[in-house]
């Protein structure tokens, strides 16, 4: 705990941002993103930059990006590095991820897109892959116009090298307090405290533990006494749910727009899922019980649907290419397996094997045979590809498409590095080394049998969506096999997301504080855990927006909220059928738009947690609804609407002061259905109960007290889940 105290977080004021002469030039020179686009991402890394501690000044803050997965954070953080070097900054540290394959990809795009290696002498960047040379680290922190870049990885022994190179003294003279900023990609892989979960329990902080890596990043953080902890992702669960007091648990944050064509979990999995994504049997998954013997019937058919959309796209790019037209070039298939080497290495067998087989040109009286089995791949790709090529035409490239197609086992002690300029596609298998930041380029065809037997982590899930991005050019192509579980976890996902990304964007001014304050949850089903636990301090906890849900107080700031919405709409309820002569079984109700039950909600206050939380959870999810267009209105009853003075409805509170349940029941007498049968079972209503309470002990304060209570329906069909943190263990 010692180590969450010794920072001070900072809530840094927006310092303006200057958009010079290297911005200016990496900006123009992505060429492949359309004006509005680039504008996009250099504003955004301009407001990422504006959260930082200014050059020359001493603190430190950490702040968040949140973009999507496969959407271009690699492009912010690059602009962010331009915008650094026009503004002063002298040094950028980026923590690529915990493999080297993550690193290498990460040096080789800054030296490309900075042009480093093109203007060595002039340039206004360094960028080492040597942090032990302290004189020239010295050297190059002499030279006012040099930022230096040191992309590592995100690895305990790799930090400490950095942090024993600037801990030197000659440079720690020669940096003093200039500016530093760290870029943490894929910020909740690695970087957070394992041990949280376990010091939570201890009665002494003193003794707190701190997993390497953890306790490597607070000691880079020491050595520069100027710096801002940029955190990358796409996945902030974890960042926004670790403790406020936590060094890494960032002050502002900024939601990354993608760019135009930019194809996500919405399109695969809520627009375009009946075209893109096909289910993997159970029969075809591997588990430790049932080991597969033979290759599944899934697989072969994903691979010859690979081969031929190949075809397609070769035929395609041969007429761009006469038209001047830019050309995709290759295509790329991902085999997601389980992790283990020894299935990696069998399933790399399989794809061999039959690319081998189909690298062979048939004999004429083979050839219907053999082309009668990609058959149904054809029939497949044809859903999507309009004017596809006859399956004869395409047939006759398989052999000369599989000669072209290299096969990558990717795996520890094989291969890493991926020439994607050769060849006619690529084939990856592997596990880890597919995981969350490696970059794919141009996949196509994804076969993830890799499945949870219990419940999924939502961030780790997520970030097996390699085959998210700019697919656009041939999303028509594009398939994704996975397991019918598999399938409802990123369905449950993408819902989570969008309402979370909605969520931050509505946080006036883009802080964790406002956060906490206004939503302290998190919309997401209960199929999924948001995170893994041992980073968290305080246990999780899944509540369930579904059926009726009362809002019981007895606070009255809400009766002249409720009284002026009832007034305004008077002339336009609708009253639902009489009950006899007991008014206070008489009804009324009127629809309003999902905007105006929004506000009339965001005005309610209530000051105890459990009333509180569940409005909060249910105005981001009206917003989410309403912007999905699953609704557009919201039902209001005004129940018992003649029921005033000895009329109106009385409810005891128990021991603590609440209205006992607000639902009166079914009436035989009357034939009363019951106050719970007064809804619309598609629609989210919601109940307003005008009550004079009463109290058996005769508190004062609450007898005779006129109050709003609320009862909201959520429809079985759109319900929704949320977690929030369980505050007291003993309940």
């Amino acid at each position: 705990m010692a180590e969450y105290i010794s920072f001070l977080k900072q809530e840094s004021k927006q310092q303006e941002v200057t958009i010079g002469e290297r911005a200016i030039e990496y900006k123009n020179s992505l060429t492949n993103v359309a004006t509005e686009g680039r504008n996009t991402v250099c504003n955004e890394a301009s407001e990422i930059l504006s959260y930082c501690i200014p050059p020359c000044q001493k603190g430190s803050i950490t702040n968040l990006a949140v973009g999507y997965v496969q959407s271009g954070k690699t492009m912010s953080f690059t602009m962010l590095t331009a915008l650094a070097a026009d503004n002063g900054y002298r040094v950028v540290v980026y923590l690529t991820g915990t493999k080297t394959n993550l690193q290498d990809q990460t040096y080789t795009r800054l030296e490309k897109d900075l042009k480093i290696g093109e203007n060595r002498m002039d340039s206004p960047y360094e960028l080492f892959d040597d942090t032990s040379n302290t004189s020239q680290i010295c050297t190059f922190l002499g030279q006012p116009d040099v930022v230096l870049l040191f992309p590592i990885m995100k690895h305990s022994k790799h930090i400490d090298d950095l942090v024993t190179a600037f801990s030197d003294y000659s440079v720690q003279a020669a940096l003093g307090n200039s500016g530093v900023l760290i870029v943490d990609d894929e910020a909740d892989q690695a970087s957070l405290n394992t041990y949280a979960r376990k010091n939570s329990t201890k009665e002494n902080w003193e003794e707190d533990d701190f997993s390497k890596t953890y306790d490597s990043i607070l000691a880079l953080k020491r050595v520069f006494p100027n710096h801002s902890y940029i955190q990358y992702t796409a996945t902030p669960q974890s960042l926004m749910l670790i403790e406020p007091s936590d060094v890494l648990s960032p002050v502002h944050h900024v939601v990354l727009t993608p760019g135009k064509g930019y194809t996500g979990g919405k399109y695969f999995f809520k627009d375009h899922k009946e075209e893109l994504i096909r289910t993997i049997p159970t029969e075809d998954i591997e588990t430790t019980a049932e080991p597969l013997t033979k290759c599944p019937a899934s697989l072969e058919l994903a691979l010859r649907e690979f081969v031929l959309s190949v075809a397609v796209n070769y035929l395609r790019d041969k007429e761009r290419a006469k038209k001047g037209e830019k050309t995709v070039e290759y295509l790329s298939m991902m085999v997601h397996i389980d992790g283990s080497m020894s299935s990696n290495s069998k399933y790399y067998r399989w794809i061999n094997y039959f690319m081998g087989q189909w690298e062979k040109k048939c004999e004429p009286m083979y050839r219907n045979i053999q082309m009668q089995k990609f058959k149904t791949a054809y029939e497949d790709l044809c859903k999507t590809v309009e004017e596809c090529p006859s399956l004869d035409t395409l047939f006759d490239l398989v052999p000369r498409i599989c000669q072209r197609t290299y096969r990558h086992l990717m795996q520890t002690g094989a291969e890493k590095d991926v020439n994607w300029k050769v060849g006619a596609a690529h084939i990856l298998c592997g596990a880890d080394m597919l995981n969350r930041g490696f970059t794919i380029e141009h996949l196509s065809m994804s076969y993830m049998p890799r499945t949870n037997k219990n419940k999924a982590t939502a961030d780790t899930i997520e970030q097996r969506c390699r085959f998210f991005g700019y697919k656009m050019p041939y999303i028509d192509l594009c398939r994704v096999y996975l397991s019918d579980k598999a399938i409802n976890e990123f369905e449950d996902y993408v819902d989570h997301e969008e309402i979370f990304r909605q969520v931050l964007k509505n946080c006036p001014n883009h802080t964790l504080r406002e956060y906490q304050d206004k939503v302290n949850a998190m919309i997401i089903s209960h199929r999924l855990k948001p995170t893994r636990t041992n980073i968290l301090s305080k246990k999780l906890i899944t509540n369930q927006l579904s059926g009726w849900k009362q809002f019981r107080t007895s606070q009255s700031d809400n009766l002249a909220i409720v009284s002026r919405f009832i007034q305004i709409h008077s002339n336009d309820f609708i009253t639902d059928a009489s009950y006899g002569d007991n008014i206070k079984r008489n009804h009324r109700h009127i629809d309003v738009p999902v905007t105006e039950a929004i506000a009339m909600l965001g005005d309610l206050e209530f000051m105890d947690t459990p009333n509180a939380l569940r409005k909060n959870i249910t105005i981001q999810y009206l917003r989410y609804l309403s912007d999905s267009r699953l609704i557009s209105t919201v039902r209001f009853y005004e129940m018992s609407y003649a029921a005033i003075g000895p009329e109106m409805r009385t409810r005891k509170v128990d021991a603590s002061g609440v209205p006992i349940n607000l639902h009166m029941g079914y009436s035989a007498n009357s034939v009363y259905p019951g106050d719970a049968s007064f809804k619309d079972e598609g629609m989210i209503c919601i109940q307003l109960y005008h009550l004079r309470l009463t109290d058996e002990f005769m508190r004062a304060k609450i007898v005779n007290k006129e109050v709003y209570n609320f009862a909201v329906w959520y429809p079985e069909r759109i319900n929704i889940d949320y977690t929030t943190f369980k505050e007291d263990e003993s309940e």
